[in-house]
This record gives structure tokens, sequence and C-alpha cells, in this order.
């Protein structure tokens, strides 16, 4: 998954120069001769523990110094003019602070996580008891996948593809790392609404 997401990155890069860094949660698979002898231009960091998703795109984040730093999960593939689009939008629209974009899923569909509001606990105890995932789910079940919102604002993006600028990001802190893995994103992004 992650040679096809680094492929689809090469082929479909900004129309401006960008850099890619990969941390390798101690993977032992070969991920990381894999992408050490076919991606030579990625940033490679192999840890030698599995330090969780906050941590290590953190580890990423504090590496680079561009303008928009973009949070993008292994298994995602980005298709034909998605940075290009995502980036204009962010330097349209200086008001956004983080941006995400339709997770299309591989057997069709689209993922219900890249748009969310901020769940309540009685929300959040639907989506987890699966009431709130339910096809005609009543709006206060149903924050978790934002069901009243089709496309802009929304509370929250998913993890899986988070641009940010780095600017505004650098002011809310980056990843909490007491999230090792799930609502890191729900975190970060109440914390760039806050401010």
């Amino acid at each position: 998954m992650l040679r096809d997401c680094l492929e689809s990155l090469r082929e479909h890069s900004p129309g401006e120069p960008f850099q890619v860094y990969v941390v390798d949660n101690a993977s032992v698979d070969g991920t990381v001769e894999m992408v050490s002898g076919e991606f030579p231009e990625v940033n490679l960091t192999p840890l030698n523990r599995n330090a969780g998703f906050s941590a290590s795109n953190n580890i990423a984040i504090r590496k680079g110094r561009a303008e928009h730093v973009l949070a993008l999960n292994p298994d995602t593939v980005v298709l034909p003019g998605t940075l290009d689009h995502m980036i204009d939008l962010m330097r349209m629209r200086p008001d956004i602070g983080v941006a995400g974009c339709q997770l299309a899923l591989p057997e069709g569909g689209v993922d219900h996580a890249a748009k969310r509001s901020f769940p309540t606990p009685l929300g959040a105890l639907a989506h987890f008891t699966g009431v709130g995932r339910m096809r005609r789910a009543p709006t206060q079940l149903s924050q978790y996948r934002a069901t009243q919102v089709d496309r802009g604002e929304v509370d929250a993006v998913n993890g899986a593809f988070m641009l940010m600028r780095r600017v505004d990001l650098e002011k809310v802190g980056l990843f909490d790392e007491a999230y090792w893995m799930y609502m890191e994103d729900l975190d970060l992004c109440y914390r760039f609404q806050a401010t």
C-alpha cells in the first residue's frame, strides 16, 4: 500500500516543489528497504518501535519547512489534480487552517469519516454502537459522519488526508501524542477551531 501511495505522489505531484517524509514504525516486512531502494527522494525515518500515528506524524512535521503540511495515511492513493486543488483552496481561503478532501473507497463509495461534526457523548455512543452509522440516522446521532454537509465547512476532517497551514499548525500545536491512534485528528481539528 505504501508503494502505491508513494507512486501516486510521484505521479500526481503538485505543480511546485514538495518533499515527502515517511516514518516507519518498526516494520519487519521490507518497507524500509523498499522505500530507500525505490524512492530515494523520500526522507525516510525508520523507528525501532511503533510510536503510533500522532508521534510518527509529528516526527515528519518537525522535519519539514513547507508552507503547507499534508498528513497522509500510507493506504491512500492521491488522484490527479488533488494536491494542486487543495493547495489552491488553502491559498484562496486564508481562513482555512486545515482541509480535507473526499475519501473514495477502493470498492466504491465514500469514507464517511472524511467529514465530521464534533460528537457529543450521545453521538459518539451512537457511532460506536452502529446506530449512528445507519443510513437514516438522525443528525444528532450521525455527527461522526456530518450527514447534513455534502461539501464545505465541517468541524473535523479525517487524519487519512489532512492538509494544514504550517503557521496555524505551529500556533495550535502538533498532534497530541497521548492519542496513540484514533481521535487524534478530531482533537487537532477541535484545537484549530478553538483558536
